[in-house]
């Protein structure tokens, strides 16, 4: 099953995630990516959504037309990272407590909003949750990713209620 991780966080919580912009050299001189890529501490790369207007269109697909992305990022997770944490939830090895993804994923929670997309096979979202403590992200993502019954997840974390 081919799953893809979107995060959406507000443009001025970039810094509290320690995420840093992978910038490439040439001629002595730093330059951005085209699209920026960003690097976890974890060494997670993620790449960020530029036309985000394009992007609300593809998102509203999925969770309707609420979605205010003034103010938003998106970021796509790069690599293989979900297909191995798929491994490790299906061989029954619930202890995800060193997972890259799950340790950036907890870490989130620092942040007043955030929003994920953890998409099935390519535009498939089956459930929509609103979530507030760690213990139900990691549920809802375990569930999410055992092979018996995969679902494609919305989930949204806001004090306000909106995204």
């Amino acid at each position: 099953m081919d799953f893809t991780l979107d995060v959406l966080i507000r443009k001025c919580d970039i810094g509290k995630l320690k995420l840093s912009e992978s910038l490439v050299e040439w001629g002595g001189e730093s330059f951005s990516q085209e699209p920026p890529k960003y690097t976890s501490d974890s060494e997670l790369v993620f790449e960020q959504f530029l036309d985000l207007n394009y992007y609300k269109s593809y998102y509203s697909k999925i969770i309707g037309n609420d979605l205010e992305t003034d103010n938003y990022m998106a970021l796509r997770l790069l690599g293989t990272h979900i297909f191995d944490l798929e491994l490790l939830i299906n061989n029954d090895r619930v202890d995800l407590s060193n997972n890259k993804v799950m340790v950036f994923l907890y870490d989130l929670f620092i942040l007043d909003a955030f929003s994920l997309f953890l998409i099935r096979d390519e535009e498939c979202v089956d459930i929509r949750y609103r979530i507030n403590t760690e213990k139900e992200l990691h549920d809802i993502i375990c569930n999410s990713l055992n092979r018996t019954d995969p679902k494609g997840v919305f989930i949204i974390k806001n004090s306000d209620g909106k995204l």
